[in-house]
Parts: C-alpha cells; structure tokens; sequence
C-alpha cells in the first residue's frame, strides 16, 4: 500500500491580509480585525507586524491598541472572507477531490494518488502555493506528513516559531500568556516531516499540541510525568485508557506520530450507481452482459428522473481472484441506455479473464451534467428515435421500470427458451 501524501494549507494572517489587500494604501501598517463579542469587541486575526508587537486572536481590541498603537483596527467581514477562502478551495480542488476544509483559513489535501498526474506532494505543495498566491495575493504555509495530525501541526510548529526564536517551542506557549513582544523571523513556506520520523518529530513539543488535550488533560498528565510528547509516548496505553478511557488510546497514538483519520472531501462526487451481486460465480461473458445490460437500464432511468447525463463511466468487478475496476470518459455526456450499455460492454470485455469467476459487478456513472445544453449524436437529433424515446419513457413510467427491457438484459434460461420456441 502506498504511503499517504497528506497537505495542509494554511493562509497566514488570513483576515488581516485579504484587508490589506482589499486597502492598498495601509502599505505594510499593522493591521488588527476585530469581531463583537458580546460587551466588547475582540480580535479574530492579526498582522505579522502586529503580532510582533504581542497581538493575538482572542485579547480585547482595548488590549490590542495598547500593545500596537500604530495598528489599523478593522471590523470584521465573514463575507469577503469566505468568498476568498472558496476561492482557494477551488484552486485545490484542481489537484484531488480529497479536500478537507479546516476552519476558515485552512484545509487538508490528499494527493496519494494523484502525484503520477500532477508530479511528487512536494511539487503539488510548492505549485498549489503558488496558483493560491498568483490568484488571491495571499501568502499560505504548507506542511507535508503521511498524516493529516503530524502535518498539521508541523505549520503550527512554524506559525510558532515565526515569533519564538527558542528551538524549545514550550516557551512559545508561555509567550502567548505574557503577551510580551516576540522577535519575528521567516518561517519557509513548505514544511516536510518524511515518513518515519513522526514521532521523533513531535517529541520535543508539549502535550497540549496533541488533539483532545486541554488545560485539565494537560495538568493530569503533568501528574504522570508527561510534559512533552515524547514523556507521553513512554506511558504505558494500559494507564492511559484507565485514565482517560477512549481518549487514552488516541493520545497513545499521537504521542507516536500514527493517525489514521482520512481528509474527507469537501465537494462529494455526485454519482449513480449500482451494484448486484451473485449467489453463485459467474464466469460465461454472455451472462454479465446480460446483467449488465439491466443495470444501464436502471441507471438510464435515474439519469432521467434528475435530468442528468454522465461523462464517466466506471465498471467494478469483484472476482475469485481479486477486485477489477476500469473507466471510461465519453467525449460528450450520455444518459440513453444503449449508450451506458455500449460502453459498460466494452469495459466488461477489457476486464473479463478467462476462468475468472465473478463474485459482483458495480456500475457508477460520474461527472453529471444537466441535460440542458448537452450536444447530442446524430442518432439522437433523429425525430423518429426522439419520438419512440418517449414513447418508452411513458410505458415505463406507465407499468414500472420493467415493462420494457433489453433483451439482453433477460437471463440466458429466458433467451434460451424464446429461441427454442422460435427453432420449432
């Protein structure tokens, strides 16, 4: 199995910056944004400049002019924020379907199986960095790991040291408590943790990086010696589940750099698609195509009813000997069921192995479009065939779905016996 390539992105000083690019003339001014919240008005993003003058997410505006007099302060605009942020979504998009937003201003991105399309993560990263920078102005932190936990905080890892200088990033923490002025310095834009190296990684940090871990998690775990995670990584998981039931485990592995949690897409592929499965193995071709030919029947129909047609067409086979898939992207959409037959036929033919024996077969038609618009074939602009099409349609719609068929789609025993009848 291939080692997962997980991407986290993350927008630095997201609303402070679209701000500053929607006002030009602030120049390189300290920028604070701030939201209401209840009585008072808080900050909820903060410039680089800012920043360095102790600024953070979360103080009172009031706090935030003390410490940065010279700071532009900003209302909030959820808005605009979130028409750049999908912007940035849709430039990811581009690279895989596997895009997780993460709060405002980031997202995972899995490219495990796309780095033969688009090249290796590290070149995925350092271009998707780029378009996002080229189309928005905006400047993102990307951080590599087979793990969706070791690469996001690995951009944590460089958000802190941006403006904490001590290789012990604990001191970081403290900091932000103080609210005392911290030494600014670059941090790179992609930040890469091979696989392997996880857990050494994550060993000097404190135990409150790790997801789950609070105030309170954090002091019990004082109390068993674990101030890092790499102390945590040394408590046995049977004192950790005692301690913490479920989450015990987790920590047990996270303190170990293991993650197994998938980057859920943002935008679902809008599918239809069906499955049958076979009680007893089957080999003989002519048999598959005969199921295969209800299965566009039944597909067609629910192309239909939402008004749809499909560019791609995918075939699965399940066999004695393992899983079969094979697609098919027409050069225009279709949606009638000789043509999902015609071209789930073909995909059978490239896939059948002789003395194979099918154990299921599932048919899923991507790519949807509507129908409105869709250029047709030359058999399709036919008056006769657009007639007869409906004429079908208001049977079927009529008496059920089976009241007409394929007679490819009968059973070899049915097409068997109307041949003997006929031979008589």
């Amino acid at each position: 199995m291939a080692m997962r390539a997980i991407l986290y992105f993350k927008v630095r000083d997201f609303f402070a910056e679209v701000e500053r690019l929607r006002r030009p003339e602030l120049g390189e001014r300290p920028i604070v944004v701030g939201r209401s919240k209840g009585n008072t008005c808080v900050v909820v993003s903060a410039s680089a400049e800012a920043r360095s003058e102790g600024v953070s997410e979360g103080i009172s505006i009031r706090h935030a002019q003390r410490l940065c007099p010279d700071a532009m302060i900003i209302e909030s605009n959820p808005a605009v924020y979130r028409e750049v942020f999908e912007q940035i979504l849709q430039i990811l998009a581009r690279y895989s379907p596997l895009l997780e937003p993460h709060g405002d201003d980031a997202a995972f991105l899995d490219v495990t199986a796309v780095q033969h399309l688009f090249g290796s993560a590290r070149q995925i990263a350092t271009d998707a960095a780029a378009r996002i920078n080229g189309e928005t102005g905006l400047d993102v932190l990307v951080g590599l790991a087979a793990n969706k936990l070791v690469a996001e905080i690995v951009v944590a890892y460089a958000l802190a040291r941006a403006f904490c200088a001590e290789a012990c990033v604990a001191g970081f923490r403290e900091s932000l408590q103080r609210k005392t002025p911290r030494r600014r310095i670059q941090a790179p834009n992609l930040l890469e943790i091979p696989p392997g190296s996880e857990e050494k990684f994550l060993a000097p940090l404190p135990v409150e990086w790790l997801s789950g871990v609070g105030d309170k998690t954090a002091r019990r775990l004082e109390k068993l010696g674990a101030r890092t995670i790499g102390d945590l990584a040394q408590v046995p998981e049977s004192l950790l589940v005692k301690q913490f039931g479920v989450l015990g485990s987790s920590l047990y592995r996270q303190a170990r750099g293991i993650d197994y949690a998938t980057v859920e897409s943002a935008f679902p592929e809008e599918v239809v698609v069906i499955e049958h499965g076979f009680d007893d193995e089957i080999e003989e071709p002519a048999e598959l195509e005969a199921y295969l030919a209800k299965m566009a029947e039944s597909l067609s129909w629910q192309l239909k009813e939402s008004g749809k047609a499909a560019r791609t067409i995918t075939l699965a086979l399940v066999t004695n000997s393992g899983r079969e898939l094979l697609s098919y992207t027409a050069k225009r959409p279709i949606a009638s069921k000789v043509e999902i037959f015609g071209a789930a036929a073909r995909l059978l033919r490239h896939l059948a192995r002789e003395e194979a024996r099918v154990i299921s077969m599932r048919l899923k038609l991507s790519d949807l479009k509507l129908c409105e618009g869709v250029q047709l074939g030359f058999l399709d602009i036919s008056e006769r065939d657009r007639r007869l099409r409906l004429t079908l349609d208001s049977i079927r719609a009529r008496f059920g779905e089976d009241s007409i068929r394929f007679a490819a789609s009968m059973l070899l025993e049915g097409r068997r016996a109307v041949l003997a009848r006929l031979s008589v």
